[in-house]
């Protein structure tokens, strides 16, 4: 089985329900107390810089799959087994022309397979910060990596203030739960 990575702040509101959710189906995630606006990152730079400083290094190190799941994200079922490079199993939408490009909108939950870490690592390593799930799909479209999207996986996002929205306001689409 993959390690499970949550990713979480020492101010969250969504961390107990979303680790709950976890423990429900026993798995026992490791924690990630990750970045804020208090380490003068900027709204779109906090998730990637937490993946790249804090899960990454980790997870290269503990040599396993890994699911990366974030505090907000509630799931309603076990995790499946997976074998290939990047799952997103909780998204939002894809880009709007999805036939010139294939840009994948949120990172809630997404698999990794240990055999990309390295090359994961130096592709990280070389971008400026932004976006996290931005910065997954330019990778998988640049290194020629199919990114699948797990579309009938059982999730949901609690409803909170977002961290990474410029004015703090709650991110509305329909897996937002109260």
């Amino acid at each position: 089985m993959a390690d499970i990575y949550l990713l979480t702040y020492s101010q969250s509101t969504t961390f107990d329900a979303s680790y709950n959710s976890l423990l429900k189906f026993g798995y026992n995630p490791i924690v990630i107390n990750g970045y804020t606006l208090l380490d003068n990152l900027k709204h779109n730079e906090i998730v990637f810089s937490n993946f790249k400083d804090k899960i990454l290094p980790l997870a290269i190190q503990n040599n396993k799959p890994i699911y990366y799941i974030e505090d907000d994200t509630i799931i309603n079922e076990p995790l499946p087994e997976l074998k290939e490079d990047i799952v997103r199993l909780a998204y939002w939408k894809l880009d709007k022309d999805e036939k010139k490009r294939r840009i994948c909108i949120g990172a809630s939950i997404i698999y990794f397979n240990n055999s990309i870490f390295n090359l994961l690592k130096t592709n990280i390593d070389k971008h400026r910060l932004q976006h996290f799930d931005l910065y997954i799909s330019r990778f998988c479209i640049k290194n020629n990596i199919e990114e699948i999207l797990y579309k009938n996986y059982n999730w949901n996002e609690k409803e909170h203030n977002s961290i990474t929205l410029t004015n703090n306001n709650i991110r509305r689409h329909k897996r937002v739960i109260e």
